[in-house]
């Protein structure tokens, strides 16, 4: 059950990240992306963030963290 849980949030995240997110294909001929990370307890609500995913949310003012908790 948790896992299907955490399938809802990922999918939730892919399907809202969509309005935010554009493709660059013409702009920027290279390809770049960003891998982030979150750790769920199956227990509690609670997320914690990996260092990584943690500096990008705190550069967004918390924008990453507000779309994971949707």
């Amino acid at each position: 059950m948790a896992l299907s849980l955490t399938c809802k949030k990922l999918l939730r995240l892919s399907v809202s990240s969509r309005y935010f997110f554009r493709p660059c294909s013409s702009a920027c001929p290279e390809k770049k992306g960003l891998v982030l990370g979150v750790y769920s307890d199956d227990e509690c609500e609670g997320l914690e963030l990996t260092p990584a995913a943690e500096k990008y949310n705190q550069k967004c003012q918390g924008r990453l963290l507000e779309q994971i908790k949707l």
